[in-house]
């Protein structure tokens, strides 16, 4: 879904506050409504994103919260001129094999993730649009605070509760 849970939000942000400056190039994957934008720029952050669905793009008026808003997987996407990439609820819509791909690519990473949970592709109705979005399937519904760390190594424990966690590369 274009929502995420809104746990662990400041944790992030202090970390991002605290670890990268305002003038460093930093990318939105999976934007969805843009939270990471309304949450950052009070701070002076201006990032770009990277949105799949390009309903998305649209419905929740992406083009005047970012910098850049390009419309692409991030599987197929450059991100090496960026400092930090966000995988906002992105990762469980990967394969493994795609997941470990894109996290071998980005120098820093911040990735959110909700756990044990199971979903397929969205149709509904939000903001007068009807959204039908096939990208939503998650892939990895199985995910856990262990099966992360054991999946993805290099990544390590930044926040989490049992519904969802935040991770960060190591």
């Amino acid at each position: 879904m274009p929502y995420s849970y809104h746990f662990g939000k400041p944790d992030v942000v202090e970390y991002i506050t605290k670890n990268f400056t305002q003038s460093q190039n930093i990318l939105d994957v999976g934007p969805g409504v843009g939270t990471y934008s309304d949450l950052l720029k009070p701070y002076g952050y201006n990032m770009d994103a990277l949105e799949i669905y390009d309903g998305y793009v649209l419905a929740y008026d992406l083009k005047n919260k970012y910098k850049e808003v390009y419309v692409d997987s991030i599987v197929n996407f450059d991100s090496s001129q960026y400092d930090l990439v966000i995988l906002g609820d992105v990762l469980e819509h990967l394969t493994i094999e795609d997941a470990h791909s894109v996290l071998t690519k980005c120098k820093n990473v911040i990735v959110a993730v909700p756990y044990n949970c199971p979903q397929s592709k969205v149709d509904f109705w939000d903001k007068g649009f009807h959204l039908v979005n096939p990208y939503e399937e998650h892939l990895q519904a199985d995910l856990t605070p262990k099966i992360m760390l054991d999946r993805y190594p290099t990544l390590d424990l930044l926040w989490s509760n049992q519904l969802y966690g935040y991770y960060i590369n190591i």
